[in-house]
């Protein structure tokens, strides 16, 4: 999703705080990257892959498709213990 169209979407809480960090960065409507998994209601997060700083290339999930695997099965394995976050029907 690009928030810069959707500017943060009421209909997905999940994105409340990284609402309140790009609020707090004062050159974010330059630039803000973050990749995250939000819970398929879109109410909680369940992981965020870290920082896309070009700074952090070496280290980052956001240049390595390996270590953004790693972020996507932290991801699953989060929505996998919690199930009080499942939206019916799902598994």
């Amino acid at each position: 999703m690009n928030l810069t169209d959707s500017f943060f979407p009421k209909k997905l809480p999940g994105l409340a705080h990284w609402q309140f960090i790009y609020g707090l960065l004062p050159r974010a409507e330059f630039g803000f990257t973050a990749c995250i998994a939000l819970t398929p209601d879109g109410k909680e997060q369940l992981a965020d892959a870290g920082s896309a700083a070009i700074s952090e290339w070496k280290t980052s999930a956001h240049y390595h498709a390996e270590k953004f695997l790693e972020f996507l099965d932290k991801a699953l394995e989060e929505w996998q213990v919690r199930p009080s976050v499942k939206v019916h029907g799902s598994k």
